[in-house]
């Protein structure tokens, strides 16, 4: 299947407003932002004109230009950024191109962060469950130790008495 297929992208910070999250399925091949995560390339259009554009987004935020660029780690898809201007852009500068593909690269190494981090919790969780299992064991180890010590030690201070009583020739 190709990357992204039966996923969908949240788009949910805007700068200006506060807006209900917009979700983007990945298999819909007419989308911008569907197109920009398959293909791993940046793309720049008019949303009055492209119609790979959600009406909801060009609606509710008045935005007019629009800049996607894709957030790869390893070279793999893991989102698009969406820059996007209130007026008509007709190009943008290779400066404003090069410093959306920085936030893109530093978007993917926040993301990479954040797995990592999921990962270092979970396999910190299952180390704590590990040491409370060795906690439990030895804990069994020493009540069984000290259960067969008891048991033990009672017969054999008989066995000993008697036998002392025998060596010293009391009996």
């Amino acid at each position: 299947a190709p990357p992204g297929a039966g996923k969908s992208v949240v788009l949910a910070s805007w700068v200006h407003e506060h807006q209900q999250p917009l979700m983007v399925p990945m298999d819909h091949t007419s989308s911008a932002t569907a197109q920009v995560f398959a293909s791993r390339e940046p793309f720049f259009a008019d949303l009055s004109t492209h119609g790979g554009v959600s009406p909801q987004l060009v609606e509710a935020s008045g935005l007019v230009t629009a800049l996607w660029q894709p957030v790869l780690r390893d070279g793999d898809p893991v989102g698009v950024l969406l820059v996007a201007w209130d007026r008509h852009v007709t190009l943008i500068s290779d400066r404003a191109a090069a410093v959306v593909g920085l936030f893109a690269a530093e978007a993917a190494v926040a993301i990479e962060r954040v797995d990592i981090l999921a990962r270092l919790d979970e396999l910190n969780n299952a180390l704590a469950q590990q040491v409370e299992a060795l906690r439990l064991s030895d804990q069994f180890k020493s009540d069984f130790v000290s259960s067969v010590s008891h048991e033990l030690r009672t017969p054999l201070a008989s066995i000993l008495g008697y036998t002392d009583i025998l060596v010293n020739g009391e009996v």
